[in-house]
């Protein structure tokens, strides 16, 4: 029962991250409070990140951390210019509620199974345990595999699984599920029907993506919950919006997917390519332009300065191995590849779901497909990268699609979501509910 507890205190100062610095009443930013939420989190993850970079650990400060956030949310809403009643709203309560809900019942798996895969085991769980013990970045070089990948996902394992009344390794992989419900609660809200009909879309996706080996040590649902966030602010820079906010927000993610995974700059990259074949002015596309390459630069500048391994798999990926590839090799690789990414795909449920989609939007001719290609752009552009990962590893190609591709196309496919929600809202037949 205390486990529940703490799971519910996580859940708890969660929601906090997501209603400060800005007020989610402020209907300057957005009429949907989610989204002021959503950009919420994203500055407080940045903010976290900052901090797992300092050389000294705040982790032992929690009380400290909680009254700060408390204070400032305090300041924020409890004032005359805000109407904190707001918060009693019945639609808002309803949200959190059901949002509620489903993380406890998604936590309970995870605090009645506990094990870890092999990755989470051997890399991620150690580099957690020494910011959990109290070490910094730079105690980091002490494990002699660091360099496998950023470190900023198992900063936030050791950050939430410290913060709890109960410390324990387990609460920081909660975190994980309060992000990832959070990413597609979020989408779900972008549906013009009513809550209800909002409120199942969610829930029937997260039975539709949850699987309990995702938080299991693995990194890749908070990129999933990164790029299903980014597809919305996509959308809005596509429809020609105008929101700064949309911008700052794929800034934001654009930071954090660095420092969280080896692709995370590739995604960065393909964020910023999205940006430029949006219809926002030529000085923002360049402004975006020098802001991401200027993220990915500081991440080696840091790496240069602190002595850090700057090649995160030499032995798997190298120059002299791609040079010499001849074109039988590469035909070859192509084949399994090609085959396994088919399998992977059609095993994935929220893949066949956009597939779906797809097919419908085309039935429908009325339903215009250009007001979301930024979808399929990225979809074309992630493809290109993985074929291109398998071909240059010099690995076994079945042996890496086997144990990786699953867990990839996973990584990117909350971001294809956004096209059931434009499909629904496109479609007729929901003015009649």
């Amino acid at each position: 029962m205390i486990e529940i507890f703490n799971s519910i205190y996580i859940f708890t100062f969660f929601i906090l991250l997501t209603l400060f610095p800005i007020n989610i009443f402020n209907k300057r930013i957005s009429e949907n409070n989610l989204y002021s939420q959503s950009f919420n989190i994203l500055i407080n993850l940045n903010i976290l990140f900052l901090f797992s970079l300092l050389p000294f650990s705040i982790l032992d400060l929690k009380i400290h951390i909680l009254l700060l956030i408390l204070l400032i949310i305090f300041f924020t809403y409890f004032n005359k210019s805000s109407d904190y009643k707001k918060f009693f709203n019945r639609d808002l309560l309803l949200i959190y509620s059901i949002f509620l809900l489903v993380f406890l019942f998604l936590t309970s798996n995870v605090l009645n199974n506990l094990f870890l895969e092999w990755d989470g085991q051997k890399f991620y769980l150690i580099k957690s345990i020494i910011f959990f013990q109290g070490g910094t970045f730079n105690d980091l070089k002490t494990f002699e595999y660091n360099y496998f990948h950023p470190h900023y996902g198992q900063y936030l394992w050791a950050f939430f699984a410290r913060i709890g009344f109960i410390e324990n390794e387990v609460f920081g992989r909660v975190f994980y599920i309060a992000l990832y419900c959070f990413s597609v609660l979020f989408v779900s809200s972008k549906l013009k029907i009513k809550d209800y009909f909002m409120l199942s879309l969610f829930v029937l996706l997260i039975l539709l993506s949850f699987d309990y080996n995702l938080f299991a040590g693995w990194q890749e649902i908070i990129l999933f919950s990164l790029l299903t966030l980014s597809a919305v602010y996509f959308f809005n820079l596509y429809e020609n919006k105008k929101n700064i906010f949309d911008l700052i927000s794929l800034f934001l993610i654009s930071n954090i997917l660095i420092w969280t995974k080896a692709e995370g700059f590739v995604y960065a990259f393909i964020i910023l390519s999205l940006i430029v074949f949006s219809k926002i002015s030529a000085q923002k596309k360049l402004f975006s332009g020098l802001t991401i390459f200027s993220l990915i630069l500081l991440k080696y500048f840091i790496f240069y300065i602190t002595e850090f391994d700057l090649d995160p798999r030499p032995v798997q990926y190298n120059i002299e191995y791609v040079v010499n590839l001849d074109f039988a090799t590469i035909i070859s690789k192509l084949k399994t590849i090609i085959v396994f990414l088919i399998y992977y795909l059609t095993t994935n449920e929220l893949m066949i779901l956009n597939i779906l989609v797809f097919a419908l939007m085309i039935f429908f001719k009325n339903i215009k497909i250009r007001n979301i290609k930024f979808i399929y752009h990225f979809f074309i552009f992630n493809y290109i990268f993985l074929i291109f990962v398998y071909i240059s590893n010099s690995f076994d190609t079945e042996y890496l699609m086997r144990t990786t591709a699953e867990r990839l196309i996973f990584s990117t496919s909350g971001f294809y979501l956004y096209s059931l929600i434009y499909f629904i809202n496109e479609f007729k037949f929901y003015k009649k509910l």
